[in-house]
């Protein structure tokens, strides 16, 4: 239950926070959900890199991950690199790679593949003027 209101709350901060930045500073949405996700992923290592040290409530890793996947990685390297946090938790690290891997493929794959995004006729589609 824990881990599932872990989730919940920072998601929901991401999105209160991505919803700051869409409103107020009229940042575009996919730009404002990335930061709203990376300022709030940042803040979640640091709380519980503290929470490490004094043995206080953690932050799930699926929590962590999760909003890494959401679009924070770039937060979550930058908070390791600073808090050396989750630096040596091996099942940690190989999920974060596999799943920062996997995210890079599917961008790849859809930048590869213009015409998913229906940025390109496809090749017997009729043409009219």
């Amino acid at each position: 239950m824990v881990k599932f209101v872990s989730l919940v709350f920072a998601l929901g901060a991401s999105a209160g926070l991505a919803y700051v930045f869409y409103e107020i500073a009229q940042w575009e949405p996919i730009l404002a959900w990335f930061g709203g996700v990376n300022i709030i992923l940042f803040l979640l290592m640091g709380k519980d890199k503290l929470a490490a040290k004094t043995g206080v409530g953690r932050t799930p890793e699926r929590t962590l991950l999760t909003l890494g996947v959401l679009g924070g990685f770039p937060s979550m390297f930058a908070a390791r690199k600073l808090f050396n946090h989750k630096t040596t938790k091996r099942k940690f690290v190989l999920a974060m790679w596999a799943l920062f891997a996997l995210q890079l493929a599917a961008l790849a794959y859809l930048y590869a593949t213009p015409e998913m995004l229906g940025l390109q006729p496809k090749a017997n589609a009729v043409q009219t003027r």
